[in-house]
């Protein structure tokens, strides 16, 4: 049986922040095989090239800093 999505509400007015999924027990056992197996790729790569990946990483997040910023406030139901 298919459940309503999860609502992320903002707790100071009730507003809807985001909407996800739910997953089927099937679903999370996928998603924890492939993330382990991403870590068996994860763990084999050189030092150098995962510190590459993770400054790609920051540079997106600091690219988007002020929608992540917001998106967090208004989830945790504080004023902008």
């Amino acid at each position: 049986m298919a459940q309503l999505p999860y609502q992320s509400l903002n707790p100071a007015n009730e507003v809807l922040v985001a909407e996800f999924p739910y997953a089927e027990d099937a679903e999370v056992d996928q998603a924890l095989l492939a993330a382990d197996r991403a870590f068996d790729v994860w763990r084999s790569m050189d030092i150098e090239t995962r510190a590459q990946a993770f400054e790609r990483l920051a540079e997106r997040l600091k690219a988007r800093k002020s929608e992540l910023a917001g998106l967090i406030t208004t989830e945790m139901g504080k004023p902008k």
